[in-house]
């Protein structure tokens, strides 16, 4: 065997691997994703409104979806003191129907307060189904 012969596929041996590990390489092999993760959804418009001397509250608004799909689900809406919640209350947003990418979905509550204690902050979570 002539030794100029084993030479030159012994190199080209070589320069096959080296070009297969760089294709893998340069095709993602070594590339990490990144992802961004943002607020799905938004409480918006929230109004608070007190009826018959204070002792029953509306609270009404809007869940804004910014999520990629159509969505349905409920707003748990917590009556606090202080830092203690003193009622929670669900309720279906939009009805129950889903709502789309980009939309808002209207939800509403009404509770008499009368007997409880002083209410002074309101928040509301959405969770989706």
């Amino acid at each position: 065997m002539n030794i100029s012969f084993a030479k030159r596929v012994f190199f080209r041996i070589l320069f096959i691997f080296f070009f297969v590990l760089s294709c893998a390489y340069g095709a993602g092999a070594g590339v990490r994703e990144r992802t961004f993760v943002g607020p799905q959804f938004e409480i918006v418009d929230l109004s608070v409104n007190k009826f018959s001397d204070g002792t029953l509250l509306n609270v009404n608004g809007y869940v804004k979806n910014s999520s990629f799909a159509s969505v349905k689900g409920y707003v748990v809406v917590y009556f606090n003191n202080g830092g203690n919640v003193v009622l929670a209350l669900e309720e279906n947003v939009n009805g129950g129907a889903p709502f789309l990418h980009g939309s808002k979905g209207f939800f509403e509550v009404s509770t008499n307060i009368e007997g409880l204690p002083k209410i002074n902050n309101i928040t509301v979570e959405f969770i989706s189904r």
